[in-house]
This record gives C-alpha cells, structure tokens and sequence, in this order.
C-alpha cells in the first residue's frame, strides 16, 4: 500500500484523542493481509505542556513495553510498565513503587533533552523547540517531591471528608443506602473505609 495516514490531534492531552486514533490505525492494520497504510503520521497539539509533557512520558514507557516484551515474550514481562502507564494515564495518586517508575522515566527524559537540546526522545518524534523547553520545565518541576499539602495522609483526609458530604447527601435524598453482599458492596465499603482509595 503506498497510502500515508496525517492526522491533527487538537486537545491531545485528553490522550484518548491519540492512543484511541493509533488503536484503531493497528486494529484496521491487522484485519488485513497487508498493511493498511504505507506510514501514520500524527500532529499533536496542546495548549498545556504538561499535557505533551504526560504524553512522552506515556511513548517513553511504550517503547520500554514493547523492548522488554521483545527480550521476554512471557505473559507477565512488562507488568509493571503497564501498572505505570495505566496509573498515569488515569490516577490521581501513584503508589511508591509506581511513583518511583515514574521518577526513573523522567530522569531519562530530563538527561536526554539536556545533554542534546536538537536531537529528539524518539526518532519518529520531532518536537518544536519552544514546547520542549515547556516540557522540560514541567518534567523538571515533577521531579520535585511533593508538598506536604499532597500528602497521603491529607489526600486521603480530603477524599474521606468528600466521600462522607457526599453520601450524607444522598441519604438526605434518597434513605438509607441497602447494602447487597451478593455483589460485594459491602466489602467494597469495608476496603474503602479503611485504606480511603480512590
């Protein structure tokens, strides 16, 4: 096939734009006995960087998916890149060990763009000068440890706090919630209760 695919991802940082768009490019690619398109080029645009800034991260982590799966085609290799992306992608709070992924993704990243400001992260990637010094900053600024305003404890205080204004509203509307063990509510309650997730 000689046909080339462009597209212009307005809003990328709502990454459901781009990886959803690359999903169905590979999904139609694979339906077919050849490929679908000759090459898939995407511009994506943002006006945050740290929404860019999220998303390299997320290739970053792709790319190391798909060496360590290429290295070790077992089922569970590249779990933990995967739990990392996955909590990136949609967490509001990392756990250590995937907090301490991330730190290692973007003390990569960081040493890349610093030691050659020209050269890309990827070499299917070109970044305009102006967004990759945005980006650094932003990745710069993550590598700092976070206050203490977003501390687990505090966190969890404010979901806790949010949780029980908004059952006590519900129950001012609708009664007393019944609680159902056949479809695990009520362990669901007990779990959140006592480690007050999101």
């Amino acid at each position: 096939p000689d046909r080339e695919l462009s597209c212009l991802i307005c809003g990328s940082g709502d990454a459901r734009h781009l990886f959803a768009t690359m999903i169905a490019a590979a999904v139609v690619g694979s339906r077919k006995s050849q490929k679908a398109f000759k090459s898939i080029h995407f511009t994506i645009l943002d006006l945050k960087a740290p929404a860019l800034a999220r998303t390299l991260i997320i290739f970053e982590l792709l790319m190391e998916y798909c060496i360590l799966k290429a290295q070790d085609p077992s089922e569970n290799a590249g779990n933990m890149v995967l739990l990392a992306i996955s909590y990136i992608y949609a967490g509001q709070i990392l756990p250590p060990l995937v907090y301490e992924k991330l730190q290692e993704v973007i003390e990569r990243m960081v040493g890349h763009l610093e030691r050659d400001q020209e050269a890309p992260l990827f070499p299917w990637l070109f970044l305009e000068p102006s967004s990759k010094t945005q980006i650094l900053r932003h990745l710069r600024h993550w590598q700092q440890p976070p206050t203490e305003r977003f501390s687990t404890e505090n966190v969890r205080n404010a979901v806790w706090r949010a949780f029980r204004s908004s059952r006590l509203r519900r129950t001012m509307m609708f009664g007393e919630e019944v609680s159902d063990d056949i479809t695990g509510t009520a362990r669901d309650r007990e779990l959140f209760n006592e480690f007050t997730f999101i």
